[in-house]
């Protein structure tokens, strides 16, 4: 991230670089565990006489308190690496 700051890359550039590639990887990860969870929880909720229904909702909420806690930590993480001088941190790599 510092060669990129430091050949002049922007702000916005190197923050979308990094909430486009994480992103991305959550979105799959929903996809794929969102059946799955699905399944194995109305199958595990059979046992019981007295079981709710799962909605859908419940997922879709889960999948954005997930990509809200990434969005935060990737800003943080970005803003706290863009706002040091790159020549500091080329220095010691």
């Amino acid at each position: 991230m510092s060669i990129r700051k430091a050949l002049g890359a922007s702000v916005m550039s190197i923050a979308r670089m990094f909430t486009s590639e994480i992103m991305l990887l959550l979105l799959v990860a929903t996809i794929i565990a969102v059946p799955i969870a699905w399944f194995l929880m109305s199958r595990f909720l059979q046992n019981y006489s007295y079981h709710t229904k799962l909605s859908l909702w419940i997922f879709v909420a889960s999948a954005l308190l997930t990509m809200g806690v990434a969005l935060l930590t990737i800003s943080y993480q970005t803003v706290r690496i863009l706002l040091t001088n790159p020549a500091e941190s080329l220095k010691t790599e």
